[in-house]
């Protein structure tokens, strides 16, 4: 009780720099940055439910790593921390975008272990070699939340701050925004453009010579030949490069001349493949 008061007492500070995203987005390396400046810094995936739960929550498996009991814990917590921000007179939001396809792919395998156990529990395919490539690639088309992503705004930011993100113009150019509502300033990162905005960040947390580092980078995990062999081999259906790239999402922040670029790579795995 007193570890979770200690938690929650982080959301009263009117000095709180929420990083608010969807997840695999760059955020951590946006955090790590600023905690060397600032010790008040609060990393949020969803102010509603668990972020895990809600990409693998049509596996089986899930049960084992996010039982009902923690789901609605969760829920509480998140209804606390939502009642304390909207009550602040000031709040500093981040939240990032990323090319869609890219960001299922790096969240699918940040809980890799997730459909690795469905496989060796309900396929009986217990043997090392039976878990490879084909039927990785299986368990992510069939049963991966695909469209968590470009949903997010709408579930997330939109309900938790009454802030419709596709009401505010997106400068597709720089890769930045900012936003002004109520209490809240947030600003809106394309992360493809993350390490071109180190100074509007800083401006926008009102820290000089602020600086980036990047962390918790895919080529330095445990899967990362497999994440690297999955992106290379990965040849997703032109149906499926069109549910996201036609989401009202993805027009939002990206250029017509960016949603080519994205589609002509990942059409072009299809014809190597």
């Amino acid at each position: 009780m007193i570890k979770t008061l200690k938690r929650l007492s982080k959301y009263l500070s009117d000095d709180a720099i929420i990083i608010y995203q969807m997840g695999k987005v760059g955020s951590t390396s946006i955090e790590e940055s600023i905690k060397n400046y600032s010790k008040n810094v609060i990393h949020i995936h969803s102010l509603y439910s668990q972020n895990a739960y809600d990409h693998f929550k049509n596996y089986q498996s899930i049960k084992f790593y996010v039982s009902l009991k923690e789901r609605i814990r969760y829920k509480i917590f998140a209804y606390l921390k939502r009642y304390i921000l909207r009550r602040n007179k000031r709040i500093k939001i981040i939240t990032l975008v990323r090319e869609p396809i890219s960001r299922n792919i790096s969240m699918f395998f940040q809980d890799i272990h997730i459909p690795i156990f469905e496989i060796a529990k309900f396929f009986d395919n217990r043997y090392e070699e039976n878990v490879n490539n084909e039927m990785i690639y299986k368990m992510y088309i069939d049963k991966f939340n695909h469209e968590y992503g470009v949903d997010w705004f709408d579930k997330e930011l939109k309900r938790a701050f009454n802030i419709d993100i596709y009401d505010y113009n997106f400068d597709k150019e720089k890769g930045f925004s900012i936003i002004k509502k109520d209490n809240i300033n947030l600003l809106v990162i394309k992360m493809e453009k993350l390490n071109e905005l180190e100074k509007q960040i800083g401006d926008f947390l009102e820290i000089e010579d602020f600086k980036l580092k990047n962390v918790n980078i895919s080529s330095k995990k445990w899967y990362a030949d497999l994440y690297k062999d999955f992106k290379k081999k990965f040849s997703p259906s032109e149906e499926y490069i069109d549910t996201l790239y036609n989401s009202r999402y993805m027009k939002h922040f990206y250029s017509e001349e960016e949603i080519n670029h994205f589609r002509n790579k990942w059409l072009k795995n299809n014809k190597s493949n």
